[in-house]
């Protein structure tokens, strides 16, 4: 070899000399610049994209419910291949709160080549049923990880992955329920009585749906922006408490299944199925056989003995749950994507709460989910003692919002603090302004109450007749009664009048008194100064009279509504009836300037409001705000005298009856010299709608 380092023409090649000072990472950095690793390594990842292409593709036709070879793939939060078995589905599959299954359905029986799908979307009709094809988007956060983490043909149809595994499946791998044939078009059908046999909504419908079918999401997109630390969370893990009497297994099942395919395992300690003393035959051996069967061990059923109302069957639900944290469900919704998360996030803080979800509707005629229609976030109050409810509209903020009212049938709380409040009022019947008492008591004695809006559940509001609990109107009343005269103070005398039956008898108080006591509760006036804001009474003196509105020129002529069930709205003066009460039953409301009506012939008949100069109209019209006007000196029999007016352009009339015809009512001029002009008014409160203090078993709420 010459100096230039070139081979001598025709000598053979021959390896450089051996280095003794050459390192190891040299020679792989001399190895890694030849093309050799190139044609091993490029090869390589493609072949290992392949497989996992071919493994992830398995995830293919979740929703629209094609059978699987029998394979259940999976993946650990570290996203190694932990496995890749055949064998039977259980809930262990899914008891780590970061692991992520997906899976098809498949027999128990190792030889076995094929097997049925699970109970999904099975049928050809259901691929044109527009309600079976919705599709869901993914969490921000699934399993502890970032959506992106798994890549969004991994997420398709993710909330058919099911984070409690398949259920509903029989351990020879069939479904445990066998949904009923399609029903015919409604054009063809008596809907009036499909409702009636339904309990209140198209029970044939709900039979022929999939238990597992997707669900409209509905929260903005704030709240799918929302990461939640569920591990954090996971030791306040919740017992989901349903009653039930006589549901139809379709939407008792669907909850459940919705329930178990929605929230993550790590959150949920139970699913505790409260039976009322069903006598229908699908809830007796049936139910048995399918929770025992196919459902996972966390859902258990306990059947009481007899009936005890809706409250007493929450009761025992509260009293066998073993959570620290409840939440009572109605038995016929199905929830939204992290439906719990937020609830319990607020919950996990540590404060006395109650937080409920925002409620939309499933249409009880056609099982489609709205929006438009059910339960906001803020709740309010009528004077009826029934609630009022607002829709939230859109969703800005993630945190959770005060309500001075919850809606009875969806609501979370720590166990040990529905307790310490006292559970349910024991004296209360069946159903019927139990969440108003609860509300109450929440906000008068150290809680507070709260809407989460971005957690959301869709709710079957039912309609028609056939329900599951008959509710003696007795019952409904005595509740209502009993809420006013626990916790409303002089205020009861309002709501007393609006439900007027003095001999209905409404238990025993001594425990309610007790507990008040105790709990060092608040008046009620603190929660419609602090808490109720919506409300157009917020303090005493808002309250200007309640009763009769008399004449002070006829007195013998009071303000009345002249009109019976068949119609009419007239008002004018009529004779008084000597108690204040129906047509001429009025609660004059300084605050708001509005002369309401108390009249129990008329459906919702606190919202209708004297308007000028001689009807009755809702109370938010502009013709129904009045100005009252005290004239010193023309009181008479304890009744304090009053003008009544009217601003018309600016210029203010005053109501009267025209001296030709007394019974009618008119706007005059205002003359302060004018007897015929002015009205005289029984004051708040006067007792004259109250039940006697003696009245109420156990002592008066003034001892308090």
């Amino acid at each position: 070899m010459g100096k230039s380092g070139q081979a001598e023409k025709g000598a053979p090649p021959s390896l450089p000399p051996k280095n003794p000072k050459r390192s190891l990472i040299s020679s792989v950095l001399n190895f890694a610049k030849s093309p050799v690793p190139f044609l091993i390594f490029v090869p390589s990842c493609l072949a290992l994209a392949f497989v996992q292409y071919l493994l992830w593709s398995r995830l293919e036709g979740l929703e629209t419910g094609q059978p699987g070879d029998g394979i259940y793939l999976i993946f650990p939060c570290s996203f190694s291949f932990h496995g890749l078995t055949g064998q039977h589905v259980s809930s262990s599959l899914c008891a780590h709160p970061l692991s992520v299954s997906a899976g098809r359905s498949y027999s128990s029986s190792p030889s076995s080549s094929s097997a049925p799908p699970p109970p999904s979307l099975t049928r050809p009709e259901d691929q044109r049923n527009p309600l079976l094809q919705i599709r869901e988007d993914p969490p921000p956060l699934y399993r502890g990880k970032p959506a992106s983490y798994f890549g969004a043909e991994g997420l398709q149809g993710w909330s058919l992955l099911r984070q409690h595994g398949i259920v509903g499946l029989l351990p020879n791998g069939k479904p445990g329920y066998e949904r009923a044939p399609t029903p015919p078009p409604q054009a063809q059908l008596n809907m009036e009585d499909e409702m009636r046999k339904g309990g209140g909504f198209h029970r044939r419908l709900s039979d022929s749906l999939p238990l597992d079918r997707p669900i409209r999401d509905f929260r903005d997109t704030v709240c799918k922006r929302q990461e939640y630390d569920v591990p954090k969370m996971s030791e306040w893990a919740v017992s989901v408490i349903i009653t039930f009497l006589n549901e139809p297994m379709s939407t008792l099942l669907r909850s459940v299944h919705s329930v178990l395919n929605r929230t993550p395992p790590a959150l949920l300690k139970e699913i505790v199925l409260i039976d009322d003393g069903s006598t229908a035959e699908w809830l007796l051996d049936p139910l048995d056989r399918y929770i025992n069967n196919a459902l996972p061990d966390k859902v258990r059923l306990v059947r009481l003995p007899q009936n005890r109302g809706l409250m007493g069957a929450r009761l025992a639900g509260a009293e066998a749950a073993e959570g620290r944290v409840i939440m009572i469900l109605d038995s016929h919704i199905e929830v939204q994507p992290q439906w719990l998360e937020p609830i319990l996030s607020r919950i996990s803080e540590g404060d006395d709460v109650v937080v409920t979800p925002q409620i939309d509707a499933i249409q009880a005629v056609d099982f489609d989910f709205t929006s438009s229609e059910g339960i906001g976030c803020y709740l309010d109050f009528k004077w009826t003692l029934v609630e009022r409810a607002y829709l939230t509209g859109g969703v800005t903020s993630a945190e959770t919002k005060a309500s001075p009212v919850m809606a009875g049938g969806l609501w979370a709380m720590k166990r040990e603090l529905f307790f310490r409040l006292g559970g349910y009022d024991p004296e209360f019947s069946v159903w019927g302004a139990e969440h108003l008492e609860f509300s109450f008591r929440i906000w008068l004695c150290g809680a507070r109450l709260e809407c989460a809006p971005c957690s959301r559940i869709s709710h079957v509001f039912r309609k028609g007749e056939g329900r599951g609990y008959k509710i003696p109107l007795e019952a409904v009343w005595k509740n209502r009664l009993r809420t006013a005269a626990i916790w409303m103070d002089d205020f009861a005398e309002i709501s007393e009048a609006y439900n007027y039956h003095p001999g209905l008898e409404i238990g025993n108080f001594e425990h309610m008194w007790d507990l008040k006591r105790r709990l060092n509760c608040k008046p009620f006036e603190y929660y419609l100064a602090n808490v109720a804001e919506k409300n157009v009474i917020r303090k005493h003196e808002d309250v200007l009279s309640l009763g009769e509105v008399q004449s002070a020129l006829r007195p013998e002529l009071c303000l009345d509504l002249r009109n019976t069930r068949e119609g009419g709205n007239g008002v004018g003066m009529q004779v008084c009836n000597q108690n204040g009460r129906g047509p001429q039953g009025w609660l004059l409301i300084r605050s708001a300037g509005q002369i309401r009506l108390i009249h129990l012939w008329i459906t919702d008949h606190e919202e209708l409001c004297l308007a000028a100069p001689n009807r009755v109209v809702q109370c938010n019209d502009a013709s129904s705000k009045w100005q009252f006007v005290e004239r010193p000196g023309r009181e008479r029999d304890g009744r304090k005298a009053f003008s009544i007016t009217w601003k018309q352009g600016g210029t203010s009339k005053c109501l009267a009856p025209p001296s030709h015809s007394p019974s009618e009512l008119q706007l005059q001029d205002c003359n302060e010299d004018a007897l015929h002009q002015i009205f005289l008014l029984e004051g708040f409160p006067n007792h004259k709608w109250a039940r006697p203090r003696d009245a109420l078993k156990g002592g008066s709420r003034d001892e308090l």
